[in-house]
């Protein structure tokens, strides 16, 4: 088994250390991006980075922030330079989603298997096909 690479979310003496995973979602097959933190048997699920909105649009690379803890969860992406914020929106019912362009490259550091499974659902082949791809922004 791997040791995990752990990243802070929070400041202070409320930081939490927490893993990243990379999946896809089943209806879509979009970006899921999933933190863990460490419990008393292993690995246990701490926040959803992202949420589903399939009829959306998203690029491969770009997923929308899970509302329950916007604020924290955008300053932990721009901290740990996984991806960046974008201006565009995504919407379900009357609620309103940050969307973000995820650095594949740099999630691959915390969760190498999940990315290679990811770039291969999308067939993806680094940093030469996002640019091939116009996937860079």
């Amino acid at each position: 088994m791997r040791k995990e690479k752990m990243l802070r979310f929070g400041n202070g003496e409320d930081a939490v250390e927490v893993a990243v995973t990379v999946s896809s979602y089943k209806v879509g097959e979009r970006l899921y991006i999933g933190l863990y933190s460490m419990g008393d048997v292993g690995l246990e699920p701490f926040s959803n980075l992202t949420i589903n909105l399939p009829y959306s649009p998203a690029g491969v690379n770009e997923g929308y922030i899970e509302r329950n803890d916007c604020k924290n969860l955008v300053d932990f992406i721009e901290r740990h330079q996984l991806g960046r914020i974008l201006p565009e929106k995504g919407y379900s019912g009357y609620a309103e989603y940050v969307k973000a362009v995820f650095d594949l490259d740099k999630l691959a550091e915390y969760d190498p298997a999940g990315v290679v499974a990811y770039r291969h659902l999308h067939k993806l082949k680094g940093q030469a096909q996002k640019k091939k791809k116009g996937l860079e922004r």
